[in-house]
């Protein structure tokens, strides 16, 4: 499969610059793989450490969260009444920086 964003607004409620998925690029009944490209362009780059840029975590958590959206849309067939309020044991071994693709 590979949706492009435009198809993706159809389904998240999200607009820029809090759409963060910028690509679908295979779906199954049991996974979804999104791409999002980090760029220096990214807003929240600007001012998330001068000297380092790096993408805030809290961002990846709303990545993750949006990809799963996509997801439950596409089980479900909608999105109404489903909030994701809290996350348990969340890790972060690494970061993203301008020019990583995740």
């Amino acid at each position: 499969m590979g949706e492009e964003n435009i198809s993706i607004t159809n389904f998240l409620k999200q607009r820029y610059p809090m759409l963060l998925v910028d690509k679908v690029v295979d779906y199954n009944d049991k996974s979804t793989k999104t791409i999002k490209y980090f760029t220096n362009s990214d807003p929240f780059m600007l001012g998330h450490f001068k000297d380092f840029p790096m993408y805030p975590a809290v961002l990846l958590v709303e990545l993750l969260a949006q990809s799963i959206s996509f997801s439950i849309y596409k089980k479900l067939g909608t999105l109404d009444n489903i909030w994701f309020l809290s996350i348990n044991r969340c890790h972060y071994y690494g970061y993203f920086v301008p020019g990583d693709i995740a």
